[in-house]
């Protein structure tokens, strides 16, 4: 099980592969720069560094003569799976007993456990984590493997081919030997780079025992009983408390403050002036959020930015055609097919600013020691991102920051922040006391200070030809991009296209010949953030209900326009076949509707289909079930990967019907859950997945399930009452305006 228990000494990697009699496989990394550069710490004996290609199989795994396999995993948890599912791909071309492994997360060492998706980062988003180190792990099972078999064939005198393996064991069959892997690494000797292995060397599916099968996430005990350890959780000797206020507006500065009343509550030790922002330390974190409260502090105001205003004011430059964009896709000519089209069609849609809403509030614990070490305790989504961030603001050298990786009690890109905004202030605290500091946003903070996702108008036109085919296609985005912010690192690695605002307007199986999909960049002080789903889920919700509107305006089925456009692709015609028949598309309904939406996104293909009612009075909404059929290729872990569709589909239906941010004179409005509410559980639809199980690589699946509910739901609405929704979230104002219309 994944170990969590606090401690105040750093164990390194080298000192734990010395434990067990100094016995165990397994290398500890040097610097690194470009190679890896290693010195084997195998039997106690030191091997000449030498260079190796790429990251090595040696730092990802340690078996000691015990038995027991340690596989490093770097992927954070937050409540994905994915620190399960990683280890299980190593462990399954290992042919390593599950029962032996244990997890721990590995250093945030970019070069060695980068993820090669995400500019090379130690970083868990957008659902790439097993598509993108699935190749890698592999490989280093097998090469782990192929060593052991090795060493084992030279120990017996027997030809290498004789050998095969059970769940950690090496096993002759000839003459009935088998010995475990623990026995073999106390004699084993390990070449300095792993061995070349070929794809004929790896395992075919139907040799698979962990993938595939459904091996419980090694998290859900922990967190089921309530051991499992977050930040929030950590406590130190003489450890301080800060809540810190900051300005709505990235940028002001402090206009006035009377600490005065603040000073006076019982356990405040001091009021910080850091500058960007205010912290009030006390001794206890009733003391500090009490505090809080008293300071009376006034900003200056820098923006009086209306978010109504700006939409309408990106509404009217997609709809500006002399204004050009970054161009996302390009196929065909799509000028000419528009001037040769017999009709043209187009449409108009809009999203709002969406709040994070993660469960467990943004905190942190740091602690700056006399001798200029730091250790830091978080739940953060990019570790290098965040020991970085934490040595640059106490000056101290990255390798003196030890990062104490925690779960995560909600993320959804927010801990994943370039600067880790809620990390960086327990740092200075802690270097100007001496002392551990913990810092803890309340709520009515995370709010104010959100970091959204961005609001979107979108604009679509089609053209038709004469018989009806669709001949041109054209969306145009205008939104923030959120790694401006978010991750400059990746947005200039990535050549500066606003990549997360653009994502999702593709249209890689719709057989559209001609088509065009450009953004128009929005520049604000408005703070943005990567959040689940981001550019996608908007631009999902825009095309899928034009497809349907375009659909219905011919007098076609929906599902049978798609069926058409994807006559070409098996994948995509099978997955939307099934999600009919299990929704049962064609039963007339008598006080509900289906809707129906379909994408792509790495590799994954995704139908989802909502069924609603409606009280029209109220303007509400009632979503009785969801089916959802998705095929994401090889699936690692099902009941997981089910899990993870399930709760993505909640997720984007929570988005699609309530959830708002709106911001006035520069002022988020909202400020806790009464007045920015989520779905609750007894708004909760049923749900049935159907998921394929492929033979090819595996893509994504956490975040593919919050892309659609949105469009889904309005095109059910759509059904249900021939009106349309094309501003999200669907609130009762919405709605009811929509059946005045």
């Amino acid at each position: 099980m994944q170990d969590n228990k606090t401690t105040t000494t750093a164990i390194s990697r080298r000192r734990f592969l010395k434990s067990a009699a100094g016995m165990s496989f397994g290398l500890a990394l040097t610097q690194v720069s470009g190679c890896d550069k290693h010195q084997n710490g195998v039997v106690g004996k030191a091997v000449e560094a030498v260079d190796c290609d790429g990251s090595s199989a040696y730092a990802w795994v340690t078996i000691s003569p015990t038995g027991s396999i340690t596989i490093q995993t770097p992927a954070d948890e937050l409540g994905q799976g994915s620190m399960t599912s990683l280890p299980l791909i190593l462990a399954e071309e290992l042919d390593a007993n599950w029962d032996d492994v244990s997890i721990k997360f590995c250093e945030p060492n970019d070069a060695t456990y980068g993820n090669p998706k995400l500019a090379g980062l130690v970083l868990t988003v957008a659902s790439l984590a097993v598509s993108s180190y699935y190749d890698r792990l592999r490989l280093y099972g097998a090469q782990i493997r192929h060593i052991l078999l090795d060493n084992v064939a030279q120990h017996w005198q027997v030809p290498i081919k004789e050998l095969s393996t059970e769940p950690s064991q090496v096993v002759h069959w000839a003459s009935g030997r088998r010995i475990s892997y623990g026995d073999i690494v106390a004699f084993a000797e390990f070449p300095q780079c792993p061995p070349d292995i070929t794809p004929e060397q790896l395992k075919s599916q139907d040799q698979f025992r962990l993938i595939g099968a459904d091996i419980p996430r090694r998290d859900i005990e922990a967190k089921s009983t309530g051991t499992a350890q977050y930040s929030i959780d950590i406590q130190l000797p003489d450890m301080l408390y800060a809540a810190v206020s900051l300005p709505s507006i990235a940028g002001a500065k402090i206009k006035t403050l009377n600490a005065d009343n603040a000073k006076a509550v019982r356990g405040v030790k001091e009021i910080v002036n850091l500058n960007h922002a205010v912290a009030v330390v006390a001794s206890s974190f009733t003391a500090a959020s009490k505090a809080q409260e008293k300071l009376g502090i006034e900003w200056n105001k820098i923006s009086d930015f209306d978010s109504d205003l700006a939409l309408q004011e990106r509404s009217e430059q997609v709809r500006n055609l002399a204004m050009s964009g970054f161009v996302w896709e390009k196929e065909g000519d799509i000028d000419e097919s528009f001037a040769q089209a017999d009709k043209i069609l187009e449409e108009e849609y809009r999203s709002d600013y969406v709040y994070h809403a993660q469960l467990e509030p943004l905190n942190s614990v740091v602690w700056y020691k006399t001798d200029g070490k730091v250790e830091v305790w978080a739940g953060t989504q990019a570790p290098s991102h965040c020991v970085r961030s934490v040595a640059e603001a106490v000056a101290a050298d990255v390798k003196d920051v030890k990062l104490h990786r925690m779960y995560s009690g909600g993320a959804f890109g927010r801990r994943g922040a370039y600067d880790h905004d809620y990390v960086i202030d327990a740092a200075i605290l802690s270097k100007r006391f001496g002392q551990p500091v913990k810092v803890i946003w309340s709520r009515e903070d995370d709010v104010r200070l959100g970091r959204l996702k961005p609001m979107s108008a979108q604009y679509l036109r089609a053209g038709l030809n004469d018989t009806g085919d669709l001949v041109a296609w054209h969306h145009r985005v205008a939104s923030e991009e959120t790694l401006i912010q978010g991750d400059p690192f990746r947005y200039e690695k990535w050549g500066e296209i606003p990549l997360t605002g653009i994502f999702g307007t593709e249209q890689p199986l719709y057989a559209f010949p001609n088509r065009k999909a450009e953004h128009i960049l929005q520049q604000t002080n408005i703070r943005v953030s990567p959040l689940r789903g981001v550019g996608v889920t908007p631009n999902k919700f825009a095309s899928e209900s034009f497809l349907d509107e375009i659909a219905l305006a011919q007098g076609i089925d929906p599902l049978a326009f798609r069926l058409q456009l994807v006559a070409h692709a098996p994948r995509a015609k099978n997955v939307l076949t099934q999600v009919a028949e299990m929704a049962d598309w064609h039963r007339p309904r008598e006080q509900t509707a289906l809707g129906l939406a379909f994408t792509a996104y790495d590799k994954t293909l995704l139908a989802c289909i909502c069924e609603i009612s409606l009280d029209a009075e109220e303007g509400l909404i009632k979503t009785h079930n969801i089916w959802s059929v998705v095929d994401p290729g090889l699936v690692i872990q099902p009941v997981n990967a089910e899990s993870q569709i399930r709760g993505g589909l909640l997720f984007g239906l929570s988005n699609a019907l309530k959830e708002r941010i709106v911001i006035k004179n520069g002022e988020i409005q909202q400020s806790n859950f009464h007045d920015y509410p989520i779905l609750s559980a007894a708004e909760m639809p049923d749900i049935q997945v159907n998921l394929i199980q492929g033979v090819d690589h595996p893509s994504a699946v956490g975040e593919v399930g919050v892309l659609l509910p949105a469009a889904a739901t309005g095109n059910a609405f759509a059904r249900l009452t021939g009106k349309r929704l094309r501003h999200m979230p669907f609130t009762a104002e919405r709605v009811k305006k929509a059946l005045a219309g």
